[in-house]
């Protein structure tokens, strides 16, 4: 399969294509790419397709820079493809490492959404293997990911856990505290509270995000 690659200037369309693609994930959204941004890496957002057709698949890479001119790449949860078929994922895989090499980049990584110990996640294992790919043992996401039905109802969440965790979600009733939506100017209060408590117990303090980046932005925005 012959495949081109294009950059993705805009949000709009990449957000759109994002969300045509078989099993999109937050953390290839546009929104994910800003945010990241302020933390210092460069979001490069590409997408493949055949001749004049239609895009088949993209990725989000992040390149973080270090010393000596180099850089990282990560695609958080990508590249986003139909991974059942082969001839499509081998030739992004082919191209997807070229991007990061203009770039400097000393190694790629990625953790796809691909359901891991089943046929699929072992053929696309045995291929990536075969084409030069190595298992991480540096683990950036986990590995297994609980769906919860937030539809249920309060009772019905809550019995769903633990003893012990439905204890913890019940003990603030008894201590006079309420749960609501919050201004921008909460937030800053709270973040500013965490700060001075990790600074007291000499933990990482990460840079503050600008305020417009303290709200959750929607995916599909």
């Amino acid at each position: 399969m012959s495949l081109t690659h294009h950059h993705i200037p805009d949000p709009t369309a990449r957000n759109a294509l994002h969300l045509s693609l078989p099993a999109p994930h937050l953390l290839q959204s546009w929104s994910w790419g800003e945010l990241k941004e302020t933390f210092g890496w460069q979001a490069t957002r590409l997408s493949w397709a055949q001749s004049a057709g239609p895009a088949v698949a993209a990725a989000q890479l992040l390149i973080r820079r270090v010393a000596g001119g180099l850089a990282l790449a990560y695609s958080p949860k990508g590249p986003i493809l139909d991974w059942r078929n082969e001839n499509l994922r081998s030739a992004v895989f082919a191209d997807l490492v070229n991007a990061p090499r203009k770039e400097g980049a000393l190694v790629l990584k990625i953790d796809p959404k691909v359901p891991y110990g089943d046929g699929l996640g072992q053929e696309v294992e045995r291929e990536l293997r075969a084409t030069g790919w190595r298992k991480s043992q540096d683990k950036v996401q986990f590995r297994n990911t609980l769906v919860l039905d937030l539809l249920q109802d309060e009772e019905a969440l809550l019995q769903g856990m633990k003893q012990k965790w439905r204890y913890n979600v019940r003990l603030p009733r008894g201590k006079a505290f309420t749960c609501g939506a919050a201004r921008a100017t909460k937030s800053q209060q709270a973040a500013t509270l965490v700060r001075a408590r990790r600074q007291e117990r000499g933990l990482v303090i990460n840079p503050r995000v600008p305020d417009e980046q303290q709200s959750c932005e929607d995916v599909g925005r």
